[in-house]
């Protein structure tokens, strides 16, 4: 189904159907490239009828025979691109009409114009008065059946002009005056049941339209080639002229690229001075950046070496600091064993104290006082090793000596007491129990003071050992400062000297460079005056090559615009005479057979009969033509099966009905041979 029938087929069905609750009835429903069925909804009951079974086809019938449905069973029947087929399109018609409900539509689409297609024969064209004749029909064999439009559409993609026509069985009313769907389409010949005459008449097809435009178009090429003919004859001498032009510009270019490649040689040879010179001061910076380099790579290792050695000094420091810290320590420890003592002392003094009490009172201990005084010098004696000790580690014994003194100064006291205390001897000795046990309180007492003051002096004695470490540590950390600084101030020295190098050789490259940049800006400045000459040479000569190229490539386009349109024209031209050539054969043909018929026929017959041959005269003359390649009756019969079987007589039927309708009077063998030959 081609583009347009499927197109107006869907408005229809849009228009004319309720397809939400509708029964279809489609004739020819095999879908062979396309089918209406694509229009149908949910509530759309659809029967398609066809010849053989296929898509889309439900029911199959018999050619000739009924359409094997109900009558008044449906609400639309259709048929598109159908009747060119069918042999007897009136009777299926009439067959539509009774299967269609009261209030029902049909619709028919048939082309009007096209090519051959049979499936399995093509047999009609409709013209604009066929859905009229249809009517007529219908109502003659007594169907209430009434044309409501009909129109011939525009051809779209495809080269059909559909014929359609929608049918009502029982009287149109108002509604389907809003159902019509050639104002939506557009078409020619349009016809309206409830409007008189033809809207948008027109007689001549759209093929033959389009002929007479194409020849109108053909005339007006003709005209075009005549004078595209006349204009390329002017572009060529415009164009031989620009040729001219062109050289003479190619020779000025020429010399113009003379004048630029002398420059050019003096301009290399300016640039490889330029660039000696700018190799000779490359290589001097390269030097000079090497050897600051170096220097700066001797700097930087120094630099390491002196933060190595300062790190290394600070970790003494911090070493010194703690040994000042463990120091302190010591020095504090030794205070706290010297307050240690000093309490010792006072408990020592206090014993003695009550001892001297104990002997005033108790005259029985005068044996004791010897023992006493043994345990005095055996204690003054301990006394006296402490305080050598104590001298020993920090110069304190005079403290001891004084306590010694102070204890002997007790003795006498405590001796002039116990000669005082004699007499009360007997008062005492209710306290001897009591005095003995405090003497035993102190010897214990006194023998723990010993032991611990032993305890401290071994602490104090490991004091001064790490004291004298700490000295012969921080002798050999001043060592080590003193040898790092000495160290460092001689690479300072080193370092000052090789900066003050540096800068001689520094301040003599600045001054080479100085002058290696006044050559180089010599030579750029010489370098960019030939570099300004070149470019006023080259815009120059650019300019002039630019306004030439344009000039030859305007002509290039116009004589390539003028040439492809010479080929256009030539092409019709061509073409039209091939057409030309063809009617003037046709005519030599005909012209050959009148000759021919001329002659074979008597003077005293009419003209008519001249010109309808009885079967003796016309197989003669029809034998004469063929012998002459004018006309060939039997291939003229076997390319026109149609003429045989009507069983008309091939020179007549070409004569009277062939000629007029652009038939061959050769077999389409003979015809493609010729035209092979041609070619």
């Amino acid at each position: 189904m081609h583009d347009t029938a499927l197109e107006i087929g869907g408005l229809f069905l849009r228009s004319y159907a309720r397809l939400d609750d509708a029964d279809v009835l489609e004739i020819g429903a095999y879908n062979v490239n396309g089918s209406l069925r694509d229009y149908a909804q949910d509530g759309t009951r659809w029967t398609g009828v066809d010849l053989e079974e296929g898509p889309g086809v439900d029911v199959v019938t018999q050619p000739g025979a009924p359409l094997p449905v109900l009558d008044d069973g449906f609400d639309v029947v259709l048929a598109s691109s159908v009747f060119e087929h069918d042999p007897a399109f009136w009777v299926t018609f009439l067959d539509m009409c009774r299967k269609v409900r009261v209030g029902g539509y049909i619709y028919i689409n048939v082309p009007s114009n096209g090519s051959v297609h049979r499936y399995p024969r093509d047999n009609w064209r409709f013209y604009p008065d066929s859905g009229k004749a249809l009517a007529d029909w219908a109502t003659s064999q007594g169907q209430d059946v009434v044309l409501v439009e009909s129109f011939i559409a525009s051809r779209q993609r495809d080269q059909w002009n559909d014929f359609v026509a929608i049918f009502r069985k029982g009287q149109p009313d108002e509604t389907d005056e809003q159902r019509l769907i050639h104002p939506a389409i557009s078409c020619a010949n349009v016809f309206v049941w409830n409007r008189p005459g033809i809207l948008h008449d027109q007689s001549m097809p759209e093929d033959m339209t389009l002929l007479s435009e194409a020849q109108a178009r053909t005339r007006t090429v003709q005209q075009r080639i005549a004078e595209a003919v006349g204009a390329h004859q002017v572009v060529a001498r415009q164009l031989s002229e620009a040729m001219a032009e062109l050289d003479a510009a190619k020779y000025s270019v020429l010399e113009t690229q003379a004048r630029a490649g002398d420059l050019e040689t003096q301009l290399a040879a300016n640039v490889e001075i330029l660039a000696a010179e700018r190799n000779r001061a490359e290589n001097l910076g390269r030097q000079l950046a090497q050897s600051a380099h170096s220097y700066q790579a001797e700097i930087a290792a120094r630099g390491d070496a002196l933060a190595a050695r300062q790190a290394e000094v600070a970790h003494l420091q911090s070493r010194l600091a703690q040994r000042e810290e463990e120091l302190a320590q010591l020095w504090r420890e030794r205070d706290d064993l010297a307050a240690q003592c000093d309490l010792l002392n006072q408990r020592a003094e206090k014993a003695e104290a009550r001892l001297a009490e104990s002997d005033a009172w108790v005259f029985q201990l005068a044996g004791e006082r010897r023992s006493a005084e043994q345990e005095r010098a055996r204690l003054q004696t301990a006394l006296g090793t402490e305080q050598r000790l104590r001298e020993r580690a920090e110069g304190k014994a005079i403290n001891w000596q004084a306590r010694a003194e102070r204890h002997a100064d007790a003795l006498g006291k405590v001796s002039r007491a116990l000669s005082q205390a004699e007499h009360d001897r007997d008062l005492a000795q209710t306290g001897l129990a009591a005095s003995h046990d405090l003497l035993r309180d102190t010897d214990q007492k006194l023998h723990l003071a010993r032991c611990e003051l032993h305890h401290r002096f071994r602490e104090l004695a490991d004091l001064t050992r790490l004291l004298d470490e700490r000295y012969v540590l921080e002798a050999q950390l001043r060592h080590q400062v003193e040898h790092a600084t000495s160290r460092l101030a001689e690479t300072e020295n080193l370092r000052n000297a090789d900066f003050a190098m540096f800068n001689r050789q520094l301040q003599d490259h600045q001054g080479r460079e100085v002058e290696l940049r006044q050559q180089v800006e010599e030579a750029e400045s010489r370098l960019a005056e030939a570099e300004s000459l070149r470019n006023a040479d080259t815009a120059l000569l650019n300019r002039q090559l630019e306004e030439a190229e344009e000039k030859a490539a305007l002509l290039a386009e116009s004589a390539y615009d003028r040439s492809r349109e010479i080929a256009s024209l030539s092409s019709m031209l061509h073409q039209t005479e091939q057409a030309l050539g063809a009617q003037e054969k046709r005519r030599h043909q005909i012209a050959e057979i009148a000759a021919t018929l001329m002659r074979g026929l008597g003077s005293g017959r009419s003209l008519w009969t001249r010109w309808l041959p009885v079967a003796g005269k016309a197989d003669r003359l029809a034998k004469s033509l063929k012998e002459k390649g004018v006309f060939d009756p039997d291939a003229y019969l076997e390319a026109y099966p149609d003429v045989a079987a009507a069983g008309e007589h091939p020179l007549r039927h070409y004569l009277i009905h062939g000629v007029r309708e652009g038939r061959s009077a050769h077999s389409v063998r003979n015809d493609n041979a010729g035209a092979d030959g041609r070619a």
